[in-house]
């Protein structure tokens, strides 16, 4: 069923959506927009706030089976279209309020294992992390966003950094790897 529902368009596309997860969401508050081309897995494990807002072909990953990952997103938050959140294989993405994310961003809360040689790298597993976002962040587009990074409250992301380590609160870091370049 939601194959279909997955790209009836416009309002009614948006209300049958959400009238789908909502009981298999493990929260999800008021005026909850869905677009068409939504992929979500792992309902169970996912907390959405109130007035959030997930762009176009959003993807949301937070496993399978209860436990093996987990997604949270803070009130009036907005997810610009192609957003991915993967807290797949044990990861953990927990975002603040009032956040705004751009188009073409990246969450990556688990990352592949490859230190023996002898076994190829697919099936060595995962190892998980978690990404904290705090309150009143704005991410630029096409950002990548790492496991095991806090990015502190107030804080800018430049377009097209991939942020390896943390960001203080305040802080405006932009580049690959994101370092600080400014305050706010």
């Amino acid at each position: 069923m939601i194959f279909f529902l997955r790209w009836v368009p416009g309002g009614t596309g948006t209300r049958l959506r959400v009238w789908y997860y909502k009981p298999r969401f493990r929260y999800m508050g008021r005026n909850i927009n869905i677009p068409a081309g939504c992929v979500i897995r792992g309902e169970k494990n996912i907390i959405l706030g109130n007035n959030v807002g997930i762009g176009l072909y959003g993807q949301l990953y937070a496993g399978i089976e209860e436990g093996t990952g987990f997604i949270e997103i803070g009130e009036n938050t907005a997810l610009n279209s192609y957003v991915m959140l993967n807290a797949d294989k044990g990861g953990e993405i927990r975002i603040g309020k009032n956040v705004l994310i751009g188009p073409n961003v990246v969450f990556r809360a688990s990352n592949h294992v490859f230190e023996r040689r002898d076994i190829i790298i697919r099936q060595q597993g995962h190892k998980p992390g978690r990404i904290i976002i705090g309150d009143d962040v704005w991410i630029g587009g096409n950002a990548v966003v790492l496991p095991n990074v806090d990015v502190g409250t107030g804080a800018v992301i430049g377009a097209g950094s991939v942020v390896t380590k943390d960001v203080a609160s305040y802080a405006i870091a932009g580049g690959v790897p994101a370092k600080q370049i400014g305050k706010r």
